[in-house]
């Protein structure tokens, strides 16, 4: 047996010499061949890895030293100094348009799909022929007496209602206002996701206060069916009192009605009322909403061209010619508790305002909308310059763009700042949401603050040229942008056409993205710089090849070898190789353990006629696949598997023996059930190198 080793050694230390001329190109693999290079008189010889997947490094271990190098983001500013009395937001219930049904949809809604929900009103809501003429223009349309506008930020499903769920009759069900009945919906989801139980509610009542914001509601226009009495079910007063009825709850009930500020009003009285010591309540639901059932209000805002022609809000862009109506209802529920990554984020400050004595009634006041953020920023004892973000009113109109812009501009732009502010609305995704606008911007900017980005305007693509930005440090985001540190505050602003104003301020932690500090993955961080590091650089230094630096990634040829490996603050890696001795090829068995043997070792074949290869035949289970490993002397730490999870691939790097990292590192075979697959293991003389195969064996 020695003499066949022997023998088998000699084979593969075979000596091929070739004489290479100047001019010639010799291309040999790697993996199966050394080289040495005998040369006489002066030479240059220039050498290359070509035609080579790229090296696979593995993060071996926990990563240690000075972390605060690896982080992606830096520490951002922290949390308000409200200790108990902070206003945190503990639960969220959202129905906007684009099917934004839920926090994570309205996210993906306005940041990473990069469209709106703004859709032609179906003939479900009314016949959109009789009412709008859109083929012309805007004064042909007047001159019919129609309106110009045919999309809105459309919800599908108003009229669907589980009103047993409420302890709503049928009857009562069927006459009820669509704001009604979707009010109570959003509630009771933003409480359901505060951790309140329906049936604990109704049983026991609890202190809760409801705020409703509303703009109106066009229910009464729409012909019920006859024997269907709408009765209270029209009444917008009894909108907030509904929910407490409903869920038992006895806290105070308000809807406020300031136009298209309300939600963000009725935020800002919630928050009062909470922080009221007297009558200290449990919670505060806040709520907002917006229907349109009929095509009357979209007709009067034709005639005031308040309308766009095409039916979406072009904030901040040159073309910008008016607001696209919609629907939607957000809702939140804000308790006192410090602020802990359990929460969703912190109403920092609000205020409101109204407008006093301007051009007009409806004409937005710009030193009042300044008074109103500076009254919050006053609040919370912040300066301009540590607000990242600003979630504009924004509803693409060419006269209120203008006028916000320049106010929060003359506010922000009295303080130098590091990075700039970045500005952004709602109102390109959802469209004007109107009594529900506020607290949807209030709910995206906390959104915006736990992933520490800014969402996009999605239609902005030239800048409005009566904004006043000149020499103001302000990013009208066109694409999504990430923020530079993990937290952040972000402002929303709301105006209504009554001439109240509204500001909140959010303040929330990155804690859904790897960039956050309190949730990096060092071990990934260090391995994408790896990954990533440039390639080898060779700087010749003296004539001496020896003295030559060599700076950046080893040329590593992918066989195992180890590195220690030290991130530098300047970014830069530096690399030591582990050295190893080199193992001779084993000599104990080899098992195999998978799914097949309810991961018990079973010893492979040794194949005595070709030296080094092991086998094992294994049959297809009942889910059409199986998986395995090779553990060498039945020790569990010795354990030979693919690079790659559930590796189906036999060319991948065959990593160990050790520990794999973790227990989906195995090779997977597919094929018939009943089948029979034959797996090979062979380990070449030396020991560091081995292959896996394995063919299906007929019958």
């Amino acid at each position: 047996e020695e003499e066949e080793e022997e023998d088998y050694a000699i084979e593969r230390r075979r000596e091929v010499k070739l004489a290479a001329k100047p001019g010639d190109i010799l291309v040999f693999l790697c993996s199966e061949y050394d080289f040495a290079y005998d040369p006489k008189g002066d030479y240059l010889m220039l050498q290359a890895w070509f035609l080579d997947s790229p090296t696979d490094f593995v993060v071996d271990g926990e990563v240690s030293g000075n972390l605060q190098a690896l982080a992606t983001a830096v520490e951002g500013p922290p949390p308000p100094r409200g200790g108990e009395e902070t206003v945190s937001v503990v639960g969220v219930g959202v129905r906007n348009p684009g099917h934004s049904d839920s926090g994570d949809k309205y996210w993906m809604c306005t940041r990473n799909a990069g469209g709106d929900g703004m859709l032609q009103i179906p003939f479900s809501r009314y016949d959109l022929e009789a009412y709008a003429e859109w083929r012309y223009d805007r004064q042909s349309a007047l001159m019919m007496g129609k309106m110009y506008c045919r999309h809105q930020g459309h919800l599908e499903g108003i009229d669907l209602f589980d009103g047993s769920f409420f302890n709503v009759s049928p009857a009562e069900s069927a006459g009820m206002d669509p704001e009604q009945r979707l009010t109570l919906e959003t509630g009771w989801c933003a409480l359901h996701d505060a951790g309140y139980e329906r049936t604990k509610l109704q049983r026991s009542g609890g202190h809760i206060g409801v705020f409703v914001g509303i703009s109106g509601s066009d229910w009464h226009w729409v012909p019920l069916p006859p024997g269907v009495n709408a009765g209270m079910g029209a009444t917008e007063a009894v909108i907030a009192g509904r929910v407490t009825f409903s869920l038992n709850i006895k806290g105070p009930a308000q809807i406020i009605n300031t136009a298209c500020s309300a939600s963000l009003v009725s935020m800002h009285s919630s928050k009062l009322h909470l922080l009221f010591p007297h009558d200290r309540m449990e919670a505060v639901l806040t709520t907002g909403i917006s229907i349109n059932t009929t095509p009357h209000v979209f007709m009067g805002n034709c005639v005031t061209n308040a309308l766009s022609f095409m039916g979406r809000s072009f904030s901040f862009d040159k073309s910008a010619d008016g607001f696209g109506r919609s629907e939607g209802t957000s809702a939140a529920v804000f308790k006192l508790r410090e602020y802990s990554p359990e929460v969703y984020g912190i109403l920092a400050g609000s205020q409101a305002n109204h407008d006093g004595r301007s051009a007009s009634l409806t004409a937005p006041n710009g030193p009042a909308q300044e008074k109103c953020i500076r009254s919050v920023l006053a609040e919370t004892k912040l300066e301009p310059p540590e607000i990242d973000c600003f979630e504009c009113h924004g509803t693409g109109t060419s006269l209120g763009d203008p006028i916000e812009v320049g106010a929060f501009k003359r506010l922000y732009n009295r303080k130098p700042r590091v990075n700039p502010v970045l500005a952004t609305t709602s109102k390109t995704n959802l469209g004007h949401t109107e009594g529900g606008a506020g607290i949807a911007g209030f709910l995206k900017c906390v959104l915006m603050c736990m992933h520490t980005e800014c969402c996009p305007n999605i239609h902005t693509r030239e800048l409005n040229p009566h904004l006043d930005n000149e020499g103001f440090p302000c990013y009208f985001a066109s694409e999504g942008c990430t923020m530079t540190a993990d937290s952040c505050y972000a402002g929303v602003s709301s105006f209504g056409v009554s001439g109240t104003n509204g500001h909140c301020l959010a303040y929330g932690r990155n804690t859904l993205t790897s960039r956050g500090t309190g949730q990096q993955d060092f071990n990934r961080t260090m391995a994408s710089r790896i990954r990533d590091a440039a390639p080898n650089i060779v700087t010749e230094g003296r004539r001496d090849w020896r003295q030559w630096v060599n700076m950046g990634r080893p040329n590593c040829d992918g066989t195992g070898k180890e590195y220690e490996v030290e991130a530098l603050q300047d970014g830069t890696l530096t690399w030591r190789e582990v050295e190893r001795r080199p193992l001779r090829r084993p000599e104990g068995p080899f098992f195999i353990r998978g799914s097949f043997t309810d991961w018990k070792t079973e010893q492979m074949t040794i194949e005595t006629s070709v030296l080094g290869l092991n086998s094992f035949e294994l049959e297809i289970g009942d889910t059409g696949e199986e998986v395995f490993q090779i553990v060498y002397n039945l020790d569990k730490g010795m354990v030979f598997y693919p690079a790659e999870k559930n590796c189906r691939r036999k060319t991948v790097q065959i990593m160990g023996p050790n520990k794999p990292p973790t227990d989906e590192h195995v090779w997977l075979i597919r094929g018939d059930v009943g089948s029979y697959h034959r797996v090979e293991f062979f380990i070449f003389q030396s020991g560091a190198r081995q292959t896996i195969n394995w063919m299906a064996v007929k019958d």
